[in-house]
């Protein structure tokens, strides 16, 4: 292993190390900048194309229609008695025409419990630059059994769109 390899095994530790600190599951916040998902997930949809901050963001394109997840039980959200969810991302659409989005959702086996989204093409005014988007989502009191609260890009028709430094706030 040569000096800089090691040096970047030590930075994704430090990273993985800050962003996991103590205190933030309790908090109920969450952030996720994809620069150390290379070092922990194999085939991570990440791509250093483009960044808001850092080496890597998370992306759709034609051979990848959801990016990489953010993905969390029903039941600890509600035993953490969560409420809401505000999540902010850094979105960057390439072309005019997108058809990407930034989608917060509570998913059942087999339906939607509840959703909010984004769609690039229609929200996001400009192209070719880094936008800070703002969803909310209601957390409902009762879901069925195995429902899993999920954030992630969806893009249907293949078209490439990117999110970076997401921040997942929970709220009581």
């Amino acid at each position: 292993m040569n000096r800089n390899t090691s040096w970047k095994i030590s930075l994704g530790i430090l990273l993985c190390l800050s962003a996991c600190g103590k205190g933030e599951v309790d908090d109920g916040v969450y952030f996720q900048n994809f620069d150390n998902l290379l070092w922990w997930t194999r085939n991570a949809s990440v791509s250093y194309e483009q960044v808001h901050s850092g080496g890597y963001s998370a992306y759709v394109d034609s051979a990848h229609e959801f990016s990489h997840t953010f993905e969390m039980d029903y039941e600890f959200a509600k035993e953490k008695k969560f409420r809401r969810a505000q999540i902010t991302a850094w979105c960057f659409k390439p072309k005019r025409e997108a058809q990407v989005g930034l989608v917060a959702s509570l998913e059942a086996p087999g339906k939607q419990v509840a959703v909010a989204s984004l769609d690039f093409q229609k929200d996001l005014e400009v192209s070719e630059t880094w936008l800070n988007v703002v969803l909310f989502l209601d957390i409902p009191q009762q879901a069925p059994s195995g429902t899993k609260f999920k954030v992630y890009l969806y893009s249907p028709h293949g078209d490439k769109g990117f999110m970076d430094d997401v921040k997942i706030s929970f709220q009581k």
